[in-house]
């Protein structure tokens, strides 16, 4: 399986906190997970946060503000990855996210 961290499931899987839950835990250490990490996390982290901007999804329609969750979107649907991910704000979009 062909995955995308989030940004929070990044840190929580480097930092081994507990709030990332075993299931998750079990599926980036699998030998059959490819484990795939976004510019966005990058960004996010460098920047200390996330920006809220009217954001046009063209691929999978509709509007959404946040500029991590576009770029995780879009990386997601053109890669086929499924996204590691607690946040809800990733569903409805095309996408599989698994947590």
């Amino acid at each position: 399986m062909r995955l995308l961290l989030d940004t929070h499931t990044l840190i929580w899987w480097l930092t081994e906190d507990s709030t990332l839950p075993v299931s998750a835990r079990k599926l980036i250490a699998s030998r059959n997970s490819a484990v795939l990490v976004s510019a966005i996390s990058a960004w996010e982290i460098a920047t200390g946060g996330w920006r809220w901007l009217p954001i046009w999804l063209g691929i999978s329609g509709g509007y959404l503000a946040r500029e991590s969750i576009a770029c995780w979107l879009a990386q997601a649907q053109i890669e086929s990855l499924v996204i590691v991910s607690n946040d809800a704000l990733l569903d409805g979009y095309g996408v599989n996210r698994v947590w």
